[in-house]
Formats: C-alpha cells, structure tokens, sequence
C-alpha cells in the first residue's frame, strides 16, 4: 500500500471515530418492502432467499448474516460494514483519479472531501441498498482499469465477482449488463488474454444465471426482481387522474389493478383475490411479516399483480407518449439532479430516515445544497454542466481509441466506461422510476466526479494525443 493510500485510510477511520463520538446515528432498520422478515432471515436465511422474490437478494443476504453473526448487536455490526464500504469506495475513487493521471495531491485531497460530504455521510450511515452499490461500482471501474492493466484470471474473477454482486444488490445491473460489459472487456483485451478472462468470468456468470434460472423456475420470472413493472407503473399509469384511470379500468385499458397505489399492501388486493393462500406458493401466503407486522410485499399477489402493472405502463406510453415524456424530462430528470438526501417523501418531517443526521449536520447539508444545487437555479444547479463534461470525456477517449498509442488504450476504455455508466444510471432511473431519483443518482456521484477531476488535470499538463 502507497503512501497515499495510507494518509485516506486514516483520515477515513479517524473522521468516522469522530463522528461516532459526536453522536451522528446510524439509522438501522430491517423494516423496508426490500427485506423478508427478520425472524425468518436469522432462523432460515437459505430458504427465506430461495422464496423471495420480489427483490435482488443481497441486502436479503447481508442482513440475515448480520443478524447471525451479532443478534445482539446487528446495528453496530451493520454500520462497520457500511463503513468498510465507505473505505472501499473513496480508495477506489482514488485509484480512478490516478488512472486518469490526477496529480496524487488533488486526486488524495478530493477523495477525502468526497467522504465527508453531506449525501456520502447521510446515505453511508443509512441502512440502504445504495451506498454498498456505490462502492461495488466505484471498484468496480478500478477492478477493470486494473484488469486491463495487469490481465490475469485472478484480475478477471475478481473483476466479474464485484459485477455479480452489482447484480445481487441492485436491479439496474441486470444480466444484460453484465454480459455486456464482458463482452466489451473480451473485445479489449489480448487475444493471449482472453482464456484467462473466461476462466476468470465463468464462476461470477453461473452465479448471476443461477439468480436468474431460479427466479424463473419457482416463480416465472426471468430476472432478479418481479417488481419492475410496479416501478415503471409509478411513473406511468399511476401518473393519471384518479377519474380517468378509473375510466380506463372500466374500458379494459388497464388492469383493475390500476386504481390501486402501486405500493399498497397484499392486503388491500384481497377483494381481487379472496384469499392470501396458494397451493402453489404457501409460503408466500402471509400477508403481513410476522415480527414487524408490516406489509410483506414478496406475496404472491404481487407475481400476478406486476406483470399487470407492466401491461398498463406499455398501454400508457403507447397511449400518452407525450406525457411520459414529460414525466421523464419535466419531473423525473430534475428530480434526478435534486439535492441527494431530500428523497423521502415524509423528508421534512420527523419520520425522514436523514432527521438524525441533520440534528447535527443540517447546516452543513444546507449550505451544499446552496451551492451544489441553487446554482444557477434549483434543484439541478451544478450539475447542468454534467452534459458538457460527458461531452469533454466522450470525445477525449474517441481520440485515444483512434491514436491506438498503446496495445489497451486503457483510459479511454476507462473513460468510456464511466460515461456509459453515468448515462446508463441516469436513463434508468428517469425513464422507469418515479419520486425517489435523487438518491439514485448517489450512484454514479463518484464516477462524476472523477471525470471531473480528470478533465481538470488535462487542463495543466500537455496532451500528447492532440
């Protein structure tokens, strides 16, 4: 380990000790629609995982082995990992500003304020699926910069295994992105490397299709959540008038699912069902998890109900393309680029998952927020500059491709990585979800700045592919 690597991992720990020691809470909770019962996590989790399947597994996975390891002491052991995730995200960003030749006192001096901005420390002490994301992405680009680099079955495997986990933790890193960015890696490298990357990519493969295989041989679902057409839905159908959707229902246009929320509970489709039991799927039968007494939304209501839902969006786009695109371009975009940690419906009020984190840090996010989000104008702010650095890098690495100066142009590979991820995310996010963007796009929040702070070192030193 360098020097430099060295100096973040303290100042990392010591600001997270501090923290700790000044009061900022870690908001732990098992409660979330993304999670089976808790009980059933700690006493079954193999079998709890294998029934579900209303979301990826992983958070699934994590907090049944949490809740084995520590019963007594899950929140604690919990924030250690999400902690340990934050170390894994700023080293990695760290490595992504060398790569892109950042100078080693702006690229260290950058990933430490990244950890200690408001949505890196909000979502990092949040018990939610999408800061360990972040950090999987973040190694993610480094694991292939370096793979490129330093081509070996062990690079690749562990390469394809953070990709695989990508797939087990968060829904837009599907199988199709998986095999692509495989297939782009197989097209860059070597021929002399290529048996190794096969080598290297078949166990993480098997274990995204064995996902997949499973969730279409017990439930029909080729994928690994049966709730995408409830989340295209909300940004769709759900989006008309109560009396028109009404209307629609009545004329067939939309299931007679439609006039329901897309998140009301198993409970409230009783009167389409009549009863919670299945011959086919008893255990998926309960209509409230046992130990929260909470909506269980991996019923099986919901693998008739989706598909329906997912009926209803098509109708409506096909019917409505305008208005989905304003939905798109007119809400969901700006939502989007919205200040990070303002993503809870119930935000300004004291059931926000972030109230705790502003008792001490409010003033703090506020006056970021000020910046980063009221410049020119709310909510973008900053980042309506995004467009002409994705521009700026685009075209950076089209010019290395084409000056070939190496065998593996590695930054332009890497460039045009971080580009596609940050138009991937983005497009995903805005086209098939709705209310809760903003937290999304924490994503690919590292990734832009470390295109950032690469076209910022180009702009001092001399460019020999010009």
């Amino acid at each position: 380990m360098t020097r430099e690597y060295r100096i973040l991992a303290a100042v990392f720990v010591a600001s997270r000790v501090l923290l700790a020691l000044l009061g900022f809470e870690f908001a732990f909770s098992l409660d979330w629609m993304f999670l089976a019962d808790p009980s059933d996590l700690a006493r079954r989790l193999l079998p709890t995982v294998w029934d579900f399947h209303a979301f990826p597994p992983g958070m699934n996975l994590l907090s049944g082995a949490l809740l084995k390891l520590a019963p007594e002491h899950t929140a604690t052991l919990a924030r250690v990992c999400f902690e340990a995730s934050g170390l894994v995200l700023v080293t990695s960003f760290y490595y992504l500003t060398r790569a892109l030749a950042v100078p080693a006192k702006l690229a260290l001096g950058v990933a430490i304020a990244f950890s200690l901005l408001p949505p890196t420390l909000y979502l990092e002490h949040l018990y939610l699926y999408d800061y360990p994301a972040a950090a999987l992405l973040a190694l993610f680009s480094a694991l292939l910069h370096r793979a490129l680099v330093r081509p070996s079955q062990s690079a690749f495997f562990a390469l394809f295994l953070t990709g695989a986990a990508l797939v087990f933790l968060r829904s837009a890193f599907h199988l199709v992105w998986f095999a692509a960015v495989g297939g782009v890696v197989y097209a860059m490298v070597p021929t002399a490397s290529r048996r190794a990357l096969l080598q290297g990519a078949i166990g993480p493969a098997l274990l995204c299709l064995a996902l997949y295989a499973k969730n279409y041989a017990r439930f029909g679902v080729f994928g690994a959540t049966s709730w995408g057409g409830a989340n295209v839905a909300a940004a769709t159908s759900a989006r008309l008038a109560p009396e028109v959707r009404r209307e629609w229902v009545r004329e067939g246009r939309l299931s007679r699912y439609a006039e329901l929320s897309v998140f009301s509970p198993p409970r409230a489709y009783l009167r389409f069902f009549g009863s919670p039991d299945s011959e086919r799927y008893p255990e998926l039968s309960a209509l409230e998890r046992p130990s929260l007494g909470s909506p269980n939304y991996n019923h099986w209501f919901f693998l008739e109900v989706n598909p329906a839902r997912a009926a209803d969006a098509r109708h409506y786009i096909q019917a409505r393309p305008l208005d989905y695109l304003a939905t798109v371009f007119g809400t969901n975009l700006p939502q989007f680029f919205g200040p990070t940690t303002r993503w809870h419906p119930r935000d300004r009020t004291p059931a926000s998952p972030h109230h705790a984190h502003r008792k001490l840090l409010g003033g703090y996010e506020r006056a970021y927020d000020a910046v980063v989000h009221g410049l020119p104008f709310s909510p973008v702010g900053l980042y309506l500059l995004l467009p002409l650095l994705l521009f700026a890098s685009a075209r950076r690495a089209l010019r290395l491709f084409r000056a070939r100066c190496e065998p593996i142009p590695t930054e332009a590979v890497l460039l045009a990585f971080l580009v596609v991820q940050i138009v991937f995310v983005t497009a995903v996010s805005v086209a098939f979800t709705f209310g809760e963007c903003s937290r999304y796009r924490f994503l690919i929040e590292p990734l832009i700045v470390v295109l950032l702070l690469g076209w910022v070192a180009r702009r001092f030193r001399p460019d020999p592919s010009r």
